[in-house]
């Protein structure tokens, strides 16, 4: 089954299989979306804190390293 992951305006959460757990406890998260090539790979984006990136379907996050902060 493929995960939901959910932009909650302080976490990203992953729904799957009946659980839901935060995945980024990130302040200003609202917005998320799932590489349609590679689903292991995740962005997010974070009011005034930028864009988060994952690589393993969302078990860790680095920043995305975009020239603004603000999306």
């Amino acid at each position: 089954m493929t995960p939901l992951f959910v932009a909650t305006g302080d976490a990203v959460v992953r729904v799957a299989e009946r659980r839901a757990e935060p995945v980024l406890e990130e302040a200003g998260a609202q917005c998320v979306a799932v590489d349609a090539r590679n689903r292991e790979r995740v962005l997010a984006g974070c009011r005034g804190g930028g864009v988060f990136e994952s690589e393993d379907g969302g078990a860790s996050w680095h920043d995305a390293a975009l020239p603004a902060t603000d999306i």
